[in-house]
């Protein structure tokens, strides 16, 4: 298994972890990225999650989600999650972004219709 992420922006913030544990009970194991950036001026996000999982008959699963996210303007905020759970063969994938973007008037540009 294994996470990557990039953020680029004003602020940025990258979490991730992966781990798997196998025993007599089964096995549990995720993967996960998040990644948030934001400020003044343009941002984006991308996340990366990997599970690698070998079954009871002995086939080999690799598991991999992705995403991106970007959000242009003065004012901008994203966020990207992907993520994977392993419970005892069932897996469960999570892919989520979300974006904002703020954009002021120019006070130059205004111009009075008379």
């Amino acid at each position: 298994g294994g996470v990557s992420g990039v953020a680029d922006g004003e602020m940025n913030s990258l979490t991730g972890s992966s781990n798997l544990t196998m025993s007599g009970l089964g096995t549990i194991g995720q993967s996960i990225m998040s990644a948030e950036s934001g400020g003044k001026g343009p941002s984006s996000a991308l996340t990366s999650a990997k599970l690698n999982i070998t079954g009871t008959d002995d086939v080999s699963k690799d598991i991999t989600v992705q995403g991106s996210v970007s959000a242009s303007g003065d004012k901008t905020y994203v966020h990207s999650v992907s993520s994977i759970v392993e419970k005892n063969g069932v897996q469960t994938i999570t892919n989520f972004q979300n974006s904002s973007s703020q954009s002021q008037e120019d006070p130059l540009e205004r111009r009075e219709c008379t």
